[in-house]
């Protein structure tokens, strides 16, 4: 039974949604709040399906609540409810994955499309058919994983075979998302495992959770680790700094873009990220960068300059340099020499 959370600063609106949402007794208002700060209290100690926020509210406003959720893999679905037809608003909502754009004010007809379009993303799940070996996984340690590599990466698969039996229990469902292949992996709470940790970048790792109830976010992940390249640190709020910069990598992004986003101070961004991760943050972002014009060159005829552009660099004989000084040869000499077997 699908659980919603109402956040607006209009009493009245709180009481028109709960009225309209009585029609569908499988969604239950677990909880509304007149602000997001509260909200997001709330929500990062009770689980939820479905949030309808407001996107104008003193005390943190909806934008934010949904950035927040966002950073920290909180995994409602999001639905904008306003009085204001906002398209920058809208813009960042589909980014974010935000289900709904509702105007105020908001009719029955409105509400009925909405369930609709919930219930194809909540009930069943898409992803069920292996729930049995979820279960089974989760049920022999507490902390979960799910790893992904390219379905025809016979290697990445044999290291995932590979794992030590005494770092945990491991299954492989027969999922297949987007050619990837998945495995399952609890062990022990705690740190990563050796033999996990030793695993090839051509395996992608989520974050840790105690269970598989947030599977689909845990795949998203392990996807985005492996074709990023990068490894997740399993403390926060490094993690969701990685995370955010291996989805916007080719943007034009700066440390006084982070620190902004992420609420922080730019210096103790600076030493946190560095403390976790091992590498500065700017460092981090260059080698996304790197990991993905490399494989546009190898996988595409795409010209220097527009990989350069599609990796976040607008001046294309600046990237050159830094790819020569990553991988010891110019963009066009390593496309060369991988189409003839060489470096």
């Amino acid at each position: 039974m699908p659980s919603v959370v109402l956040v607006d600063d209009e009493i009245w609106t709180l009481r028109g949604l709960e009225s309209l949402l009585k029609d569908y007794p499988d969604y239950t208002v677990s909880a509304t709040f007149t602000n997001g700060q509260e909200a997001l209290a709330y929500l990062r100690t009770h689980a939820c399906d479905v949030v309808f926020t407001d996107l104008r509210m003193d005390r943190m406003n909806g934008r934010h609540l949904i950035a927040a959720c966002t950073q920290e893999h909180l995994s409602a679905r999001m639905v904008i409810i306003s009085a204001y037809s906002d398209f920058s608003a809208a813009q960042e909502g589909i980014k974010s994955g935000v289900v709904d754009y509702l105007l105020k004010p908001i009719t029955r007809k409105d509400i009925a499309a909405l369930i609709e379009r919930l219930n194809g993303i909540l009930k069943p799940q898409a992803l069920s058919p292996h729930l049995a070996l979820q279960r089974a996984i989760e049920s022999a340690y507490p902390e979960c994983r799910v790893l992904c590599w390219h379905a025809s990466d016979a290697a990445a698969e044999r290291a995932v075979a590979g794992l030590d039996s005494n770092d945990g229990a491991l299954g492989f469902s027969d999922l297949r998302d987007d050619g990837f292949s998945v495995a399952l992996l609890s062990n022990p709470s705690g740190q990563v495992p050796a033999s996990v940790a030793s695993l090839p970048l051509s395996v992608g790792v989520s974050l840790p959770r105690h269970g598989f109830s947030k599977f689909a976010d845990m795949l998203a992940e392990a996807q985005q680790s492996v074709q990023c390249g990068f490894r997740f640190t399993a403390r926060e709020p490094a993690a969701r700094i990685q995370s955010y910069i291996a989805r916007h990598y080719a943007r034009p992004l700066s440390l006084d873009d982070l620190a902004d986003h992420f609420f922080m101070n730019k210096a103790h961004l600076c030493s946190t990220f560095r403390e976790s991760c091992g590498v500065t943050v700017m460092t981090f972002l260059k080698n996304i960068r790197m990991h993905m014009a490399a494989r546009l060159l190898r996988q595409t005829e795409s010209s220097v300059q527009d990989i350069a552009e599609k990796v976040g660099y607008s001046d294309s004989a600046y990237f050159s340099r830094v790819f020569k000084s990553a991988y010891g040869a110019s963009p066009e000499a390593w496309r060369r020499s991988r189409s003839s077997g060489g470096i």
